[in-house]
């Protein structure tokens, strides 16, 4: 599945500076090529209010690309509200400009080059393999440090769950997650296991990945695979490790596989972490 990519920048030409061009020749070919799926708020065609594609897409964007060569307010509350939202999953782009806004000063920002207001055709091929690379180092980078300052900082600070903040209405996210659920839903009705493990590698996007591997685990604990719902619940475990609801399936799971010793220190693992472990897809 690709990765989802939200880019905030600003739109048209401003300061002498073709934005548009930016995004078509810069932006949208280097992380295409590098198998990202891409989106600019401007693209979305369906009627419908924009802040709400926008929050939407802050809060379940696999990577948000934010272009700071211009002090844009648009972009700076974009910013704001994906660090808010999301510990990691942030790149910063800018050409150059005379200075470095202080709250960012020390954040790592990628360069790439203009000429006449557009990119820079001696220079272009060069930037977009600079931003390729960098998008898929901070992708591969997901469990280090967190990105946000405000997840550095303010260190109990939990991501909120995506499914409590998804907000309702014609939605691409929630009637692309919907249907992936009833699909799920279907298949372990109809007692058919190979769809379910099928289904786990199909969510709308690689962020609901985690929901993707606790969801069929459930399902396939249903249809009594215990062992194939304990793979996917590794799966889970293995991208958040402190997901109570994951822990919780996987000493259900190792009981009813009779490993009843493990099963035990994953219960009392459980309780003695309650109050700091996410209670996401419990």
């Amino acid at each position: 599945m690709a990765l989802h990519v939200f880019v905030a920048m600003p739109y048209g030409r401003k300061q002498d500076i073709d934005f548009d061009a930016v995004y078509a020749d810069y932006l949208k070919p280097a992380l295409g090529g590098a198998g990202f799926e891409v989106f600019r708020a401007d693209e979305e065609e369906r009627a419908g209010d924009i802040k709400t594609d926008m929050f939407q897409e802050l809060l379940l964007a696999d990577l948000v690309v934010v272009d700071l060569t211009l002090d844009n307010p648009n972009v700076w509350y974009e910013l704001g509200v994906r660090h808010a939202l999301r510990a990691r999953g942030v790149l910063l782009v800018q050409s150059e400009r005379a200075y470095q806004p202080f709250d960012i000063y020390t954040d790592r920002k990628l360069r790439y080059h203009l000429k006449d207001g557009r990119p820079d055709p001696d220079q272009l091929e060069a930037d977009k393999a600079a931003l390729a690379s960098m998008a898929r180092a901070t992708m591969e980078s997901w469990h280090g440090r967190p990105i946000s300052p405000v997840y550095q900082l303010l260190k109990d600070l939990r991501e909120p769950a995506w499914r409590d903040l998804l907000l309702g209405g014609d939605n691409e996210f929630r009637a692309a997650y919907e249907s992936w659920r009833q699909r799920v839903e279907v298949a372990r009705k109809r007692n058919l296991p190979g769809d379910v493990l099928t289904l786990a590698e199909e969510t709308p996007t690689w962020t609901l990945r985690l929901e993707a591997r606790l969801a069929a685990g459930r399902a396939l604990m249903k249809l009594q695979q215990y062992k194939l719902a304990l793979e996917q619940v590794d799966a889970a475990l293995a991208l958040d490790p402190d997901n109570a609801g994951g822990q919780r399936d996987k000493a259900i799971l190792l009981g009813r596989l009779g490993q009843h010793d493990a099963a035990t220190t994953w219960a009392d693992t459980l309780v003695r972490t309650a109050p700091a472990i996410r209670m996401t897809g419990a």
